[in-house]
């Protein structure tokens, strides 16, 4: 996984207006996903299940509702999947992604971006990191939020009694996810 750059749409933006979109639909080792980028950076990136994908454009388009949406490109989704899943790989620059959300949201997401792969940390360890000790319940909210799944590492983090908790994309998905970065973020290091 490539280093992320967060930048965060302005009051402005954050409708969208004046962003082309381009998105699609690509298989991943985490299941089929849509991608959405944009010159400005990554916008979306959803796991869809088999009949969820009318349901990842619609809420892809709800979210920038004011954006110039180019037609389903699902060859150029595939050539960013390739890059976003290919781990063994490190590009010369981070990825850009451009995102909307509240001050706090985006804090937890950058702090989400520092957690090691094959690590995992609680919701309240995570609101340590960003200065909020006792705001668990409000960091699962952001992390509720993520627009990027996987890039925006919200599957490494589990709850205080290290039950998985949550994940908007389903529990064997994160389950999937932390398995598959133990084995082989350990491979590398070794």
């Amino acid at each position: 996984m490539p280093d992320v750059i967060l930048q965060a749409a302005t009051p402005g933006e954050r409708q969208g207006q004046g962003l082309t979109i381009e998105y699609g639909f690509s298989p991943s080792p985490f299941g089929k996903c849509l991608i959405a980028d944009s010159p400005r950076g990554l916008v979306r990136l959803d796991f869809v299940d088999n009949n969820q994908h009318q349901q990842a454009i619609d809420t892809l388009k709800a979210m920038w509702k004011r954006a110039d949406m180019k037609p389903r490109n699902d060859q150029r989704a595939s050539d960013r999947a390739a890059q976003l899943f290919n781990i063994c790989h490190q590009p010369d620059e981070p990825l850009r992604a451009f995102v909307k959300g509240t001050n706090f949201q985006l804090k937890v997401w950058r702090a989400l971006l520092e957690i090691e792969p094959g690590q995992v940390l609680s919701y309240g360890q995570v609101a340590e990191r960003i200065g909020r000790p006792g705001a668990a319940r409000p960091v699962g909210q952001a992390i509720g939020a993520n627009p990027l799944a996987y890039v925006i590492p919200c599957h490494r983090v589990i709850g205080a009694n290290r039950a998985l908790g949550g994940y908007g994309w389903g529990l064997n998905r994160k389950r999937f996810m932390l398995a598959y970065e133990n084995v082989l973020y350990e491979a590398i290091r070794q």
